[in-house]
């Protein structure tokens, strides 16, 4: 009866998902993507988190992140269902994999990103709506939408996917008990806001809710490296040229031998932020001045994926072709065509990084003319071509997993 109706709500699209058992293996995908079954790793920690749960057997798991969300459902003792992630609004694959990545193994990520960009964009009100209806046809049961909406956790401070059991392990991503403060730390650092960074960190301790001390100086060196990380990758998301981010990054995890307390680490992070937002006081300037400019970087941004010209953005400005520009020309520091090549250009880096597509996925999937176009435009840009790329970036990771 459940596969049934299961089956009746793929093919009106009223859904997507993965039934699994608690072998764990899956047994039924929509969409099915060829050779891309979740791995036993992710559906374990599905499993543990639907046996866990304190509500009813009937009641689901909804976790929510940003404009990323999912469900987990027991259809029965041995049979269960993840419901999506389906999204909302444009999201790239570095913002999910920034939103769920945890202990997801690459190729699920790659999985499920490419499940959420096959599902129609619909709201988490709508998502719960439907959520909703789906219990009331399998269990005739009525849970409503305000009841899911009240009791939905916020991913990814939840215990799926990332658990900390032994009270005597460190917890490194506690991390996220700060996450307010340090948004509005990087908030400022992309605005190059240098008085206000110095102001908060005089006022408020950066890993001051910490849920546990760290307890050696390994600890603390992991901390910064996340720190760092973060920095990082807030200016490049703010339009800051890897070739200026990268050497900070660098230059401040080779100092992570000299933290000995959370006083020296502290200052450490004061003093990376600062260094970035140097780096950004111009870039800043320069897109604050021109809404016109906001509006067509907001659109570059969430069109990453498709082929982008300067009509486009234009006609989504209701300008002229001139006037998009002269913009440019007066309140940026690159043109626009140029604008555009850098988005897509640090999406694929990104890309390269931290996922397992091959060149031509990647080059089709941002909408290069060519391989052989993406070839040439990253190698102008990063003076290696893709391959080697990605070859020096996991030579790099290997020798910083060992700090």
């Amino acid at each position: 009866m459940h596969t049934v109706i299961l089956n009746n709500c793929i093919k009106n699209s009223f859904l997507r998902l993965c039934v699994f058992d608690n072998t764990p293996k899956d047994i039924l995908r929509y969409p099915y993507i060829a050779s891309m079954e979740c791995a036993p790793q992710t559906l374990s920690l599905c499993c543990k988190a639907i046996k866990n749960k304190q509500c009813s057997s009937h009641y689901p798991l909804l976790y929510s992140s940003s404009s990323c969300f999912f469900a987990l459902l027991q259809l029965d003792k041995n049979t269960n269902v993840m419901i999506g992630p389906v999204n909302s609004m444009p999201m790239t694959y570095r913002e999910f994999y920034s939103t769920i990545q945890n202990d997801y193994i690459p190729e699920d990520l790659i999985h499920l990103y490419r499940i959420m960009q096959q599902s129609p964009r619909i709201s988490l009100t709508q998502f719960v709506s439907n959520l909703s209806l789906l219990i009331q046809l399998l269990f005739g049961e009525s849970i409503s939408i305000e009841e899911l909406l009240a009791n939905h956790v916020c991913f990814p401070n939840t215990d799926l996917p990332h658990t900390h059991n032994d009270v005597n392990e460190p917890h490194y991503m506690s991390i996220n008990e700060s996450i307010n403060f340090q948004k509005k730390i990087l908030k400022m650092i992309q605005n190059g806001n240098i008085n206000d960074v110095e102001t908060a960190f005089q006022q408020t301790s950066l890993f001051a809710t910490l849920e546990m001390s760290p307890s050696s100086a390994e600890d603390l060196m992991k901390l910064f490296f996340v720190y760092a990380t973060l920095c990082c990758v807030a200016t490049l998301e703010a339009g800051l040229d890897l070739q200026k981010a990268f050497p900070i990054f660098d230059t401040y995890v080779a100092k992570t031998t000299a933290i000995t307390s959370l006083e020296n680490l502290s200052e450490l992070c004061r003093q990376i932020s600062i260094d970035y937002c140097k780096q950004m006081i111009p870039l800043a300037r320069a897109q604050s001045d021109s809404p016109v400019v906001m509006k067509c970087l907001k659109y570059i941004q969430d069109n990453i994926c498709s082929k982008i010209t300067i009509t486009d953005l234009a006609q989504h400005c209701n300008l002229s072709n001139r006037t998009i520009t002269r913009h440019f020309s007066e309140y940026h520091p690159i043109p626009v065509s140029e604008c555009i090549m850098h988005y897509k250009l640090e999406e694929a880096a990104f890309l390269l990084r931290h996922s397992v597509f091959s060149l031509s996925e990647i080059s089709n999937y941002l909408a290069f003319s060519s391989q052989s176009h993406f070839t040439f435009a990253f190698k102008k840009k990063y003076s290696l071509s893709p391959q080697k790329y990605r070859d020096k970036f996991r030579k790099t990771n290997s020798s910083y997993s060992s700090i």
